[in-house]
């Protein structure tokens, strides 16, 4: 009795083992499952840029000079030819008054010498008169003393005394008619002698004065552009200098991100190509549409996270909206090289290498083999191997050219366990 309820026990759980084998070889394999349809595919990459000004220019003083007033603050809007500050010209104003003095003095200076040459020339054209007529007199005492000397009435030392006296009296003539003509040079015209010595030292005084008034007119500092005040530098009661900028303007109050990419991947971007900025937020992200306003013609060599020496070239973003973003801030700079649309595309995880036979071989030699890209489907319900062909790869997908077709359920995991052709499939719950 005993013997026969063992053998029925035995009996029992074998029959149970065959059960649970046969159900076990016979029931679904769970696994992901993707219906697939068409999608677009970009290939992206991101990196990290910095808001910045879209110009900034620091303003310079143009003279030294004391600050007077300052007429804006940090913040402040302007607009092109509005005071930014003024400077105090006291020390210009007298340098000015003390050079229109001397101007004065020697326009005296000149009117002095004027009539003093005006005096001598009428002391000259007396003297010229009176030395006419005494030559006239010394002639006329030549011819007589000419005349005894003939009849022998005059010895020759009178003779030769009345020419000498004659000869005396004509140098003396030229001399002063002479000394005249310079003396009208340098008072009959406009531009004579001394009007020329006089009108050089004007001149000097003038060109001096000339800059000093130019130096007056830049002691009211005013914006050249329209924009913003960003930082202020001078203040009241300090001296201004063309070495030191009063303040800083950022142009028009607009803003750019510059962000520097990797050299291998410039070749990829083009001015105008749109790009995607996300700046993170606390309550919300500010995501913006920019574009690639500029490209750099050279890398530079910059240190990465993690230390390393990396070439890259500067690229310039625009977009609307930037004016709301704090400058130095940071923004996630999202380009798109590359984009496909309505295509059919798997995640990469799910593309694994199938390899076949080829023929070559000889019997005493294994066939040689090549791999191939396959993918894993659900066909009426069992699994089959897909072979495929991949074109365009992102970080996450493959873009399948041929193979698949929208409609496919494609497993999403090749190497699960039990995953075989002909077993059968049902999506995980």
């Amino acid at each position: 009795m005993k013997k026969a309820l063992k053998w029925t026990l035995t009996i029992l759980l074998l029959l149970a083992v065959a059960a649970y084998a046969w159900w076990d070889a016979t029931r679904p394999l769970q696994a992901e499952l993707v219906t697939l349809a068409p999608t677009d595919v970009a290939v992206t990459f991101q990196e990290t840029g910095t808001v910045a000004a879209a110009g900034k220019r620091d303003i310079y003083p143009e003279t030294v000079l004391m600050i007077r007033r300052v007429a804006v603050a940090e913040g402040d809007a302007v607009s092109a030819g509005d005071v930014l500050a003024e400077l105090d010209a006291t020390p210009l104003t007298r340098q000015l008054e003390a050079l229109d003095a001397q101007i004065a003095g020697v326009d005296s200076s000149r009117d002095s010498a004027l009539r003093t040459l005006k005096d001598r020339v009428a002391q000259q054209e007396i003297a010229l008169v009176e030395a006419r007529r005494q030559l006239a007199v010394a002639q006329a005492e030549q011819a007589r003393t000419a005349t005894l000397y003939k009849t022998q009435g005059a010895t020759q030392m009178e003779m030769d005394a009345a020419d000498n006296a004659v000869a005396a009296l004509e140098s003396g003539i030229r001399t002063i008619e002479k000394d005249l003509a310079q003396l009208r040079a340098q008072t009959g015209r406009k531009d004579s002698e001394t009007d020329r010595v006089y009108a050089s030292q004007v001149t000097v005084l003038r060109t001096q004065a000339d800059a000093i008034r130019a130096d007056l007119e830049k002691a009211v500092v005013k914006a050249p552009v329209s924009g913003i005040v960003a930082e202020l530098f001078g203040k009241e009661g300090q001296t201004a200098s063309p070495q030191v900028p009063l303040c800083r303007l950022l142009e028009g109050g607009e803003r750019k991100v510059e962000v520097f990419v990797l050299a291998e991947d410039v070749a990829e971007l083009k001015i105008g190509m749109p790009v995607q900025l996300v700046q993170e937020g606390r309550s919300a992200d500010v995501t913006l549409a920019g574009v690639v306003k500029a490209v750099a013609p050279s890398a530079v060599e910059r240190l990465s996270s993690l230390g390393l020496a990396e070439k890259r070239v500067k690229i310039t973003l625009t977009a609307p909206g930037l004016d709301r973003l704090v400058e130095g801030s940071d923004i996630d700079v999202t380009f798109t090289t590359r984009e496909e649309k309505g295509v059919i595309a798997v995640p990469k995880t799910a593309v694994f290498q199938r390899e076949m036979a080829t023929s070559g071989g000889t019997a005493s030699e294994e066939s040689p083999k090549e791999s191939s890209d396959a993918v894993w489907v659900v066909r009426d319900g069992l699994a089959a191997v897909q072979p495929v062909t991949c074109g365009l790869e992102t970080d996450l997908d493959r873009i399948v050219l041929t193979g698949l077709s929208a409609g496919d359920i494609l497993i999403l995991e090749p190497n699960i366990d039990g995953l075989k052709a002909g077993v059968k499939v049902i999506a995980k719950p």
